[in-house]
């Protein structure tokens, strides 16, 4: 049997061995489902890249955090012990977090 396929492959270029076929067949399969995937794949990244970019507004969380650093924080740079807390906290936070007066001015 050995001999006959030697025989036949001398005989036919073109011939081909079962190993081969069902290995380029194996490859072929492979390629398909990555191709077939790739839409999956494409459209998970992009979602990916939109909730990153979308998951924080840095420019508006900045102008945020900066006026209430500038509004709350005043003072609290020379804050070095529990004294200076507790003054801190009725002289420059609680005046601008809990408001005395409502809008009317009562």
């Amino acid at each position: 049997t050995k001999e006959a396929m030697e025989v036949l492959i001398a005989a036919d270029p073109m011939w081909l061995d079962r190993g081969m076929v069902a290995r380029a067949a194996t490859e072929q399969q492979q390629r398909l489902y990555g191709c077939l995937t790739l839409p999956f794949r494409v459209v998970f990244f992009m979602t990916f890249a939109l909730s990153a970019y979308l998951h924080e507004d840095i420019s508006n969380v900045y102008m945020v955090e900066s006026g209430l650093r500038r509004e709350l924080g005043a003072g609290l740079a020379e804050v070095g012990s529990i004294h200076e807390v507790w003054r801190w906290l009725n002289t420059s936070l609680a005046p601008k977090v809990f408001r005395q007066v409502d809008d009317g001015g009562e």
